[in-house]
C-alpha cells in the first residue's frame, strides 16, 4: 500500500471515530444525512477592510467522500453548533478545497 492510500485509510479511520469527530447534518441534493465530521471552527476577526460590515462565521469542515459523494456549493448545507456544545444551526457550503479523488471532503463553510 502506497502513502496516498495509507494516509486516505488512516484519515478515514480519524474521521470516523468520536476522539476527533463530531455528528453533522448534511443536507444536500439527496436529502439530509447524519455523519461524522471533524471541523475547525476559525474566530470572527473583523478587520479595517470590514468597518460597517457583519463579519462572517467561518469553519472548515472534512468529511468522508464515501458519505459525501458530490458536495455542491452554494446549495449544501451542514448543521452543527458555532461553538462546541452549543446548538445545531446551519452553515453553508462556499467553497470545496479536495480533488474528487481524495478520500476526504475538505469544505470551507459560513453563516
Amino acid at each position: 500500500m502506497g502513502l496516498p492510500a495509507l494516509m486516505a485509510t488512516d484519515a478515514v479511520g480519524i474521521i470516523s471515530t468520536n476522539d476527533f469527530a463530531e455528528t453533522v447534518t448534511y443536507t444536500g441534493s439527496t436529502g439530509a444525512l447524519t455523519v461524522p465530521a471533524v471541523i475547525r471552527r476559525e474566530p470572527v476577526e473583523a478587520s479595517e477592510q470590514d468597518r460597517g460590515r457583519t463579519p462572517q462565521r467561518r469553519a472548515h469542515v472534512h468529511l468522508r467522500a464515501d458519505q459525501i459523494p458530490m458536495p455542491r456549493r452554494g446549495l449544501d448545507t451542514i448543521s452543527f453548533p458555532a461553538e462546541v456544545g452549543g446548538s445545531a444551526v446551519a452553515w453553508r457550503v462556499v467553497e470545496l478545497w479536495s480533488r474528487d479523488d481524495t478520500a476526504v471532503r475538505h469544505l470551507l463553510v459560513v453563516r
